[in-house]
């Protein structure tokens, strides 16, 4: 039985490095539950404090045969540079002080409430990863589902020409190739920080009011990084009526059936060995996907998570719920 998550680099192992006594921070471990598109992303510190300058290959060289006694043409490869942002994303909480004298399970209170924001925090930033926009606010990173906005060879479409539409995302994690960002000086994942007991103003509104609370802040740094745009591949115009219905083009005859679509883009990434290649869909999407795999009689092939939970997978690439990804999108073009 294959096993996932052994070979890359991944938040938890770069939180596994900063944490001093070894262990995995319990509040990196939420993002790989509560959004597996972060947490399976290869991790890479940033080489600036709030950004990332790398050069990406615009144009390979010119190879040329040559024949004895016959010269080639010089040639040279170009390439461009690129700096991604890092989005930082960020809430405090202030809790009475007089709900600790009061409350017998203090420390459960603040847990529950702690898991609450983190949730939230770790859902926000799922959003961003795949639909932030810098031009629309300059606060975000530019999400995937941004940069493969335009219909070619790695932005595939499902037929879909009006009404409500969704995405399947296929990223090759890796090395040069996809990348989740994490700060230079920082730490990976989700922080919390208690800041003490703090004066607060009344949370009634009433002027000049006072509160004493205790305060808590929660924040999640990150951004995305696009090396070599092959390894990422979109497929969009999936109606969401039509795969409802199975009728359409979603029709087990029709050439933008989901299911086939997604195998062609898994074999569209050009080298699935050098990357860890990972599908991404909607929680509903993936089981119609389900149903599609029936159709088509391709049996699951076995693989397992670390720990050793069974995984969905089509042609031995797994595939990971990001219920972020929305089932309102517009047609691509």
């Amino acid at each position: 039985m294959a096993t996932l998550g052994t070979k890359y680099l991944t938040l938890l192992d770069v939180a596994k490095m900063k944490d001093p006594d070894g262990s995995v921070p319990e509040l990196v471990d939420l993002i790989s539950q509560e959004c597996p598109l972060l947490g399976d992303g290869y991790a890479r510190f940033t080489n600036a404090p709030l950004s990332h300058r790398s050069i990406v290959v615009t144009e390979e060289p010119t190879t040329y045969p040559r024949e004895i006694n016959a010269g080639v043409l010089p040639s040279k490869g170009r390439t461009a540079p690129i700096t991604e942002g890092l989005c930082m994303l960020e809430g405090l909480a202030q809790t009475d002080v007089k709900i600790k004298e009061l409350e017998d399970d203090w420390e459960g209170v603040l847990l529950s409430a702690a898991l609450m924001r983190m949730s939230s925090i770790v859902k926000a930033g799922e959003e961003i990863a795949l639909y932030g926009n810098t031009a629309t606010n300059p606060a975000h990173v530019n999400g995937f589902m941004t940069r493969k906005n335009t219909l070619g060879d790695f932005v595939l479409s499902a037929g879909g020409t009006s009404g409500n539409q969704t995405s399947v995302l296929i990223i090759g994690w890796g090395r040069d190739k996809t990348q989740i960002l994490t700060p230079k000086n920082g730490t990976a994942g989700v922080r919390q920080k208690y800041l003490g007991e703090i004066l607060v103003d009344d949370p009634q509104g009433v002027a000049g009011a006072k509160m004493l609370a205790h305060v808590d802040q929660i924040s999640l740094d990150f951004g995305t990084s696009m090396p070599d745009h092959r390894y990422q591949v979109r497929i969009g115009n999936i109606d969401v009526a039509a795969l409802k219905a199975m009728s359409g083009t979603q029709l087990a005859t029709a050439s933008t059936f989901l299911y086939d679509l997604v195998v062609d883009a898994i074999e569209r990434i050009p080298n699935l060995s050098a990357c860890n290649p990972i599908v991404y869909c909607n929680r509903w999407v993936k089981s119609r996907l389900r149903v599609q795999e029936r159709i088509r009689a391709a049996g699951n092939l076995g693989l397992k998570d670390a720990a050793g939970r069974p995984v969905m997978d089509i042609i031995g690439v797994p595939v990971h719920v990001a219920d972020r990804i929305s089932l309102a999108e517009s047609v691509l073009s």
